[in-house]
């Protein structure tokens, strides 16, 4: 029950994160066109979009995660052979 909870938590959090990355950098880029964005927001942006590719590699990785064990314990419908 601890590890749902924590699962919940965080990944739950996770998409309410996401989101307030996309917001973040959507204003940096709107500072950027009109030629006001300053070089500390440049590094901040940056920051913002490795966070962000972060967040969607650990998504990516959990996602195949999660596909790999429904696969393992439903076994493999075209095969003879499962387990």
């Amino acid at each position: 029950m601890k590890i749902r909870r924590w699962n919940k938590d965080v990944f739950s959090n996770s998409k309410h994160m996401r989101q307030k990355l996309i917001i973040e950098i959507d204003q940096l880029d709107q500072q950027d066109d009109e030629g006001t964005l300053q070089e500390s927001e440049r590094v901040l942006r940056v920051d913002l979009f490795s966070q962000l590719r972060s967040m969607d590699e650990r998504e990516l990785a959990m996602t195949k995660q999660k596909a790999r064990v429904e696969w393992l314990s439903s076994g493999d419908t075209n095969s003879k052979f499962s387990l």
